[in-house]
């Protein structure tokens, strides 16, 4: 994944790394939803009901991904604005650029 002299990390990636399970994903998933704005730990455990979180479960995992991501590549996944999360504009990078491969795919016929 060498783009140009620099690492370039896409969100296959990102989430081997830092996600434990299908819940980080989905917890990943609706803060790319969320955008730059962010999302309450609350708000996240509503829209994820179907795993059964509660607020402080859904902060911890966040906590572990981004202790994760740090770990290996010394960067954050998540960050706190105020009281919501949002996804770090090195995670946004990740999940637009894959947006992107895949507009560029269908485009070509791929």
């Amino acid at each position: 994944m060498l783009l140009s002299g620099y690492l370039h990390f896409d969100q296959p990636y990102v989430e081997k790394i830092c996600c434990h399970d299908d819940v980080d994903k989905a917890i990943l998933n609706e803060l790319y939803g969320a955008g730059a704005a962010g999302i309450l730990p609350r708000d996240l455990a509503n829209a994820l009901e179907e795993y059964k979180l509660d607020r402080w479960q859904v902060l911890r995992r966040i906590q572990r991904m981004n202790k994760r991501l740090d770990e290996e590549i010394a960067q954050k996944v998540a960050e706190k604005q105020g009281h919501k999360w949002a996804l770090t504009s090195f995670a946004q990078e990740a999940w637009g650029s894959t947006k992107k491969n895949l507009l560029e795919k269908a485009e070509s016929g791929v």
